[in-house]
């Protein structure tokens, strides 16, 4: 079995430590001592920036028994095992999930990706439950992740499109559709309200020019 079993290649490459946390900021940035279980995180954050699944794996496995209430260590661990064949599905899901009863201030985040591997191990429904849990725990990011699930679920139940009859493919959308009516608070008579009215984007407010200052410097 190839490592990221799972179909995970694309998603370890796109959401690296590298995007989800700038190096170091929560850390070092606040100026505050780093724990033993902090230090072994981000030496495990710049290892599966290397995509290092392994090492990364060992170093996060380490923080969650150096500190068993480290968020970031269980999140990392669950990352890492994307590219690892030993871990199960299972212990995924619930690594995603420690983080998130961990960290509720980024609950969206460990929710969403949780939402995401449930996807790619095929249990659309539970991956549903996880956007929608992220888009309330963090309702300033709803629209993202419940957009972010659309798209994935589209992609998923179209992989095989040539196989499917126009009524299969038809479902689909419909679904799709519904999921983004559903991200942008509309009800799908609201949507085809808007599509047939084709409202005009309102005219372009005109720029403010800084008036120079006549005082001397």
């Amino acid at each position: 079995m190839h490592p990221n079993s799972w179909g995970q290649n694309a998603r370890v490459r796109d959401r690296t430590f590298e995007n989800l946390y700038p190096p170091f900021v929560t850390f070092r940035g606040k100026g505050a001592d780093v724990s033993a279980a902090d230090k072994l995180v981000e030496e495990g954050e710049m290892k599966l920036a290397e995509m290092d699944f392994k090492t990364a794996f060992a170093k996060f496995k380490k923080a969650v028994e150096t500190d068993p209430n480290n968020a970031r260590a269980y999140f990392g661990r669950a990352e890492a095992a994307l590219g690892l064949e030993k871990v199960s599905p299972g212990d995924i899901l619930r690594d995603y999930r420690k983080a998130a009863e961990l960290d509720p201030e980024q609950a969206g985040l460990y929710l969403s990706s949780l939402g995401a591997f449930n996807v790619s191990i095929g249990q659309l429904a539970q991956a549903e439950a996880g956007y929608k849990e992220a888009a309330a725990k963090d309702p300033e990011n709803a629209v993202q992740y419940l957009t972010d699930f659309a798209v994935l679920y589209y992609q998923n139940k179209m992989g095989e499109s040539e196989e499917m009859d126009k009524a299969e493919m038809d479902a689909i959308r419909y679904q799709t559709l519904m999921y983004f009516c559903n991200a942008l608070g509309l009800t799908p008579e609201d949507a085809v309200e808007l599509l047939t009215k084709k409202p005009q984007p309102p005219a372009p407010r005109p720029m403010v020019v800084a008036e120079e200052s006549d005082e001397e410097t």
